[in-house]
Parts: C-alpha cells; structure tokens; sequence
C-alpha cells in the first residue's frame, strides 16, 4: 500500500519534497508548496509545443577577471520560461567560466519573453538557450 501512496505524493509534491519524505518520514516533509508551483512544463520542439521568443533582451556584463583574460565563447543554458513571458528557472549545461555563467543567468533572468503557446493558450515552457559572451 505504500507505494501506491507515494505515487500519489510524487503527482503532487515538488522531486526535492518526495526526497525528504522518503528520507525523514512524512511527518517530517515540508509543507505543501504553493499551487502556482505545480504549473505544467512543456518542452520546446515537442508536437504543439511553440517556443517563446525574446521580447526584450538584457545586457550581458562581463566579470573584471574575464575582462583581463579576454575571455569570449557561449553559455548554453537550459531555461523555463513561465506563462507571463519571464523565466522561472535557468540552468547551464555548457560553462564558459564561472563568473561569466553567473552573470548570463542573471542577464537571462532579466530577458522577457512573448510567452510560448500550447494549442494557441499561452504555458510554461522548458527551452534551451545559447548567450554570447563576446568583448566590444
């Protein structure tokens, strides 16, 4: 019978909450979170899935120590950008240098997004995305 309830938590409590649950015991988990929380994420590319597109990008601002190193290349992050066009959550998954990868998801969470559809409604939406860190 446990499994079965907690298949039942793992719809509706966040992966990091269903961790501690099975770790310390139900009596112990953090409390539910927020509804806005369980939002579905739909992935960019897949069948009906529209990809948000930039509507208003932020300058990407180079590190002092990257600056002395002439340090120039991508970061590809992997973004969620919500229903309202702003990005939720970015992750890198190709680093240039750690300073820099710091300040393009700071410079991607200032970017706002036309939002991406699902059958014409607008949804979150998973992404990858690739900045250019480039010296003028």
């Amino acid at each position: 019978m446990r499994p079965v309830f907690l298949l039942a938590i793992a719809m509706l409590v966040p992966m990091d909450t269903l961790s501690n649950v099975a770790a310390t015991g139900a009596q112990e988990a953090a409390p539910y979170p927020a509804v806005a929380a369980f939002t579905r994420v739909y992935i960019a590319g897949t069948a009906g899935v529209v990809a948000p597109v930039v509507a208003k990008d932020s300058p990407f601002i180079y590190t002092p120590q990257a600056l002395r190193a002439r340090i120039k290349g991508f970061v590809s992050l992997e973004i969620t950008v919500g229903a309202d066009g702003h990005v939720r959550d970015a992750v890198v998954t190709k680093s240039l240098d750690v300073g820099l990868d710091a300040q393009a998801v700071a410079a991607i969470g200032r970017y706002v997004f036309v939002a991406g559809t699902v059958d014409n409604r607008p949804a979150a939406v998973r992404m990858p995305y690739i900045l250019e860190a480039k010296i003028h």
